[in-house]
């Protein structure tokens, strides 16, 4: 008696068809191929603040975070920035992906509050502390271009499905364009954030910056 054929499960068939729905989907997802990528970037600079509620204390714990030299915390520079992309939105020749970065600044410099509000002081760390500010003022002037090339290195190309779809090559480009922006800045302060400036500015008016570290609580 002849054996029966065997029997074909109709699982693998299924799972390959399943597979093949995925990559579709996966696939309806990721960029267009792009021949170019056109990234207009635009920078919103805010209004620069003077905040004088901190102490030297809290300010030379802020220094520590943000990475750099942390002792006398006369002064401090921030600013806080936001990063916005959107692509798409506007007409665009065939085989070029057009998107647009947002750049949003919140600059702030903090003036410890035991260097009182219009002495010699105050005004000699606020300057010091407008170095910084204009130093930030000229990495973001580098901003456009960087963005510009970082767009092209993530989105330019084809996509597969298998990666950097649409959210993750945004995710990609955020994380690299604030790293270049870190990277610049951090070069930039370091300079101007030394032991040889810090006693530069404990000599002057006086000596009224180095009795005011001396005093601080410990």
């Amino acid at each position: 008696m002849p054996a029966h054929p065997p029997r074909l499960s109709p699982i693998p068939l299924l799972r390959r068809l399943a597979g093949r729905l995925v990559f579709a989907l996966l696939a309806a997802v990721s960029l267009p191929v792009a021949a170019e990528v056109v990234n207009r970037v635009a920078i919103e600079h805010g209004v620069l603040a003077i905040d004088h509620g901190k102490s030297i204390a809290e300010i030379t714990q802020a220094q520590a975070r943000g990475g750099r030299p942390a002792q006398y915390g006369l002064g401090l520079f921030v600013n806080n920035i936001e990063f916005e992309l959107s692509i798409g939105g506007a007409p665009a020749p065939k085989g070029v992906l057009a998107m647009a970065t947002r750049i949003r600044t919140r600059p702030t410099i903090y003036i410890a509050r035991e260097l009182p509000k219009g002495s010699c002081a105050f005004a000699a760390v606020l300057e010091h502390e407008q170095k910084h500010y204009a130093f930030d003022f000229d990495v973001l002037r580098a901003m456009p271009d960087e963005a510009g090339k970082i767009a092209r290195d993530v989105f330019s190309g084809t996509a597969t499905a298998s990666e950097r779809n649409m959210q993750a090559a945004k995710g990609l480009f955020f994380q690299r364009v604030k790293y270049v922006y870190e990277a610049l800045s951090f070069a930039q302060h370091v300079g101007i954030d030394n032991p040889a400036s810090y006693a530069q500015l404990t000599g002057v008016c006086d000596g009224e910056i180095g009795k005011r570290i001396r005093a601080r609580p410990r």
